[in-house]
């Protein structure tokens, strides 16, 4: 972990946190923001802190970022493992760019407070873990109810054919030849929006 980072880290003074993850544990300068409502792009959090992915082997340096309440997790590098999300139970919002990695959302199980979900790359078999949590979930606005999609596969679709679930925004960008823009009709979204790449 960069030195500057762990003085940030380890001299936080709040109770929450939010962390971003790239190569190196860089700060980035900037980042996109998928959303297309202005509510929704106001709940994206700026990393206070940047680890690398290494450092998430690193039990002395998890062991602080877990003292902390995780809202926001934004993870730019890819990750052979994103178990050590499910430590994050307040995590609100998480930005997976370069999921190359990601065959399904296990992880995100305990997130039961996460309102916002970004994936990248990812090849999932289905998207099932969307609605399990937000059956789990406790109160209204906890409810995962944004969620984008970019050069996502997701072979089965049939979860939201059997059980109705409205989003406040549900937007995917597909890549390749094929238009598969109908296959996203069963999603019920106040904004949804389909975009080929």
């Amino acid at each position: 972990m960069r030195e500057d980072e762990r003085q940030k880290l380890e001299n936080w003074k709040s109770e929450y946190i939010s962390i971003g993850i790239t190569q190196g544990g860089l700060p980035k300068m900037a980042m996109g923001i998928p959303w297309e409502s202005t509510g929704q792009a106001y709940n994206m959090c700026t990393p206070n802190v940047y680890i690398a992915p290494e450092d998430l082997q690193d039990e002395k340096i998890m062991k602080t970022v877990t003292s902390y309440k995780v809202l926001g997790c934004y993870i730019f590098a890819p990750l052979e493992d994103y178990n050590f999300l499910s430590k994050f139970e307040k995590l609100q919002d998480l930005y997976i760019a370069n999921g190359e990695n990601i065959r399904d959302l296990s992880f995100m199980e305990n997130l039961t407070k996460c309102r916002m979900l970004f994936l990248q790359n990812a090849k999932l078999k289905n998207l099932d873990t969307v609605l399990h949590l937000n059956r789990k979930a406790e109160e209204l606005f906890d409810r995962l109810t944004s969620v984008a999609l970019a050069n996502c596969e997701v072979d089965d679709l049939s979860c939201f054919e059997q059980e109705k679930h409205f989003f406040i925004e549900f937007l995917v960008w597909e890549a390749g030849e094929n238009n598969s823009r109908k296959r996203w009709n069963a999603i019920n979204s106040y904004i949804k929006k389909y975009y080929k790449i």
